[in-house]
């Protein structure tokens, strides 16, 4: 876990089995800072978890395992069953860090009276 002033992340390692490639991660724009990724447990689609990426530290993707700092949307998703295989899905096609001050405004708004 890495402590912030936007919140608590964590370093995940993850495995690239199904990239069917290898990756060069200094020109790749696979888990920028500020992407959204889900996590779910392989095979229990009831065990969705959002989080966006904090931060993807070269000398942490070119390590075997990889590894990635996650900020997850809700404080309980951030206990993670180290012993279950998660499968991690990237949203590529939209960059949502850019709208997150519109959508925490918008979330404040919603629940004032």
């Amino acid at each position: 876990m890495t402590f912030s002033p936007r919140g608590i992340a964590i370093r995940l390692s993850f495995s690239l089995k199904f990239a069917g490639k290898k990756i060069l991660w200094k020109q790749s724009k696979r888990l920028l800072a500020g992407s959204l990724v889900v996590l779910m447990i392989k095979g229990d689609p009831s065990t969705l978890k959002v989080a966006t990426v904090a931060a993807r530290p070269i000398a942490g993707l070119e390590q075997n395992p990889p590894e990635v700092d996650l900020f997850f949307a809700r404080p309980e998703d951030l206990e993670l069953d180290p012993t279950r295989e998660y499968i991690m899905i990237e949203e590529r096609s939209g960059y949502y860090e850019a709208e997150r001050h519109t959508l925490l405004a918008l979330q404040h708004m919603s629940q004032e009276k």
